[in-house]
């Protein structure tokens, strides 16, 4: 570039220029945007000749042609077409299909330097050129049909690569959103599995949890409470990098191949090795998705396949379980294929077939680019503003909360601030903002809490299912049994992001924001909507007057902040309150 700016008439210094060339080197490091972090952004490498007008050729340097014949770091560019141009050092444009076809390399006497180097460090540029045309003898002559298909076979394996990215994306976006969606998905159906999970993961968290900062507190909580959840997303998420490596060093070796280097690269595996490790694999693939769908299936507690149920009224993680353990069937099936046919010449993967056939239908094409261009970004800008309103809605409704905006004056008042126990229990409804207990805590005190559910009257968030099976809507202490489409869609118009709906939140005094997510000290009931009575613990950072509400979704606008409360919420409970006895 330097030299190309120069016969513009653009002066450099000539020895910062000498130094320049004495650092350059064609086996510099290799810098891989997609290591670390980096696995998640956007992967969709990109042939050079679509990013150039029509009938532009692409030009490259000499350098790269030498760098890919010496092959000692495995360098093979991928985005390159099959039909470029390289610029020899003499300043030669020669098609790259010419010199690997035979084509000496051009020469000439007399050719001036573009760099204006000094005298006593000028380049040899017939020797660079000698030493070019050596390079190019690495390259093995091939038809252009062989390197076309070599070509395409590395083009299937980077859409693989491709389809991966956007599941690890997806994994990652639920990292991002566990702690608001984790409770809907555990509160039923794993909960034993969560149970036997916590005992594991719960000293490895707390130790980690140490040395994390604050922010990271909603995720630390939801992994400790939902751990069996968090395990399988990490195991996903391990098991799909692990696949984006092996296809990151297939694309390689396939884009090593497609320029056909003589440096000993792609041997060919014998047939018989690579018939042993497909027929390992798929045995390993078979006992370990065997017992997966024995444990997320659970077969021996589900009947719905003889009896042939719905989906809504079968457990989700059953129908993991079968398909899991047809998936175990079929990679059964092709180790038996595999050990009955025995070894034979590689043929092109199933895989790469697949791949191929998308990648040229025309209707995956314009699909592919309907999502790419209008309906992904269009989803995107949807999902920012949606954060964007969301965001605002809970800025401004905190901020009304904590000036007293949404409960009422306490019903008893307590000038000299001296606590006040109620012997009675106080009464709330579940479409209530904020409900006055009656009672005035003291600051530092501990209070056991004790919640209990009218059981003529139960907690139903929306409209009750006759049906117990299909029954969404019902609730108790821990909050919301299942969450359907609209609890997930308002989980950030909730009052507390990180906790499920209706659970019982206590709050001190009328102004501020001294409120604490009622949790139970004792042993809780598994199974749908069966905790009526929750005792919890709560140390007041400040006196005051004891409120109580469930958490659910608000809209910071007058006349309409309690519109999920008043169509939603049923149901009623008492509440008591009592000081914790700390020397019995």
């Amino acid at each position: 570039m330097i030299g190309e700016a120069a016969e513009q008439k653009l002066r450099f210094k000539s020895e910062v220029v000498a130094d320049y060339w004495d650092y350059a080197s064609e086996a510099g490091r290799i810098y891989d945007s997609r290591s670390g972090f980096g696995v998640f952004y956007r992967y969709h490498p990109r042939n050079v000749k679509d990013l150039m007008g029509r009938g532009v050729t692409p030009l490259v340097d000499a350098s790269v042609i030498t760098r890919i014949a010496k092959g000692s770091d495995d360098y093979a560019p991928i985005s390159l077409p099959e039909e470029f141009d390289v610029l020899t050092p003499l300043g030669f444009k020669v098609p790259f299909t010419d010199l690997i076809g035979g084509r000496p390399v051009p020469t000439a006497a007399g050719v001036v330097d573009k760099l204006e180097l000094p005298e006593d460090r000028k380049r040899d540029l017939a020797t660079m050129n000698t030493k070019f045309g050596q390079a190019l003898g690495a390259f093995k002559p091939q038809s252009a049909e062989g390197r076309t298909e070599r070509f395409q076979l590395t083009k299937d394996t980077v859409w693989w690569r491709r389809g991966l990215y956007y599941v690890m994306l997806s994994i990652a976006v639920l990292f991002a959103a566990f702690p608001l969606l984790a409770g809907y998905v555990t509160l039923g159906a794993t909960g034993q599995l969560e149970q036997a999970a916590n005992g594991l993961a719960g000293p490895v968290i707390g130790l980690i949890s140490g040395f994390l900062p604050g922010l990271a507190a909603p995720w630390v909580d939801a992994v400790t409470t939902h751990s069996g959840l968090a395990a399988i997303l990490v195991v996903a998420l391990g098991f799909f990098l692990w696949i984006n490596g092996v296809l990151r060093t297939r694309i390689d070796d396939r884009a090593r191949l497609a320029w056909n280097v003589d440096r000993g690269q792609g041997v060919r595996v014998p047939p018989s090795d690579r018939n042993d490790a497909h027929r390992r694999s798929a045995l390993i693939g078979a006992v370990v998705l065997g017992f997966c769908a024995l444990a997320a299936g659970r077969p021996w507690e589900h009947s719905f396949i003889l009896e042939w149920k719905s989906i809504a009224e079968t457990a989700w993680i059953a129908w993991a379980g079968l398909f899991l353990a047809v998936a175990s069937l079929g990679c059964l099936a092709t180790y038996l294929f595999l050990s009955a046919r025995g070894p034979r010449a590689a043929s092109t993967p199933v895989s790469l077939v697949i791949a191929r056939a998308i990648r040229n239908n025309h209707g995956a094409q314009r699909l592919y680019k309907l999502l790419r261009e209008y309906l992904l970004p269009a989803a995107f800008l949807a999902l920012s503003a949606y954060l964007v309103v969301c965001a605002v809605n809970k800025t401004i409704f905190e901020v009304a909360d904590s000036m007293g905006t949404y409960c009422a004056e306490p019903v008893l008042a307590n000038s000299t601030g001296v606590e006040r126990l109620s012997a009675t229990s106080a009464g709330f409804k579940t479409n209530a903002m904020c409900s006055d207990t009656g009672n005035w805590l003291q600051e530092g005190v501990r209070y056991e809490v004790i919640v209990t559910i009218d059981p003529k009257d139960p907690w139903i968030d929306g409209e009750k299912d006759p049906d117990p099976i299909r029954d969404r809507g019902c609730a108790d202490t821990m909050g919301v049994a299942e969450g359907s489409l609209v609890h997930y869609l308002a989980s950030l118009l909730k009052r507390w992001w990180a906790e499920p709906y209706f659970k019982p939140i206590a709050r001190i005094g009328r102004f501020g924001n001294d409120e604490y997510a009622l949790d139970p000290v004792g042993p809780t009931t598994l199974g749908k909507c069966l905790n009526m009575r929750l005792t919890a613990e709560i140390k007041p950072k400040n006196s005051g007057e004891l409120y109580f509400y469930v958490n659910d979704a608000v809209i910071a606008l007058p006349g309409v902040s309690n519109f999920f409360y008043r169509h939603n919420n049923l149901g009623s409970a008492e509440v008591s309150v009592k000081r914790v006895n700390v020397f019995p």
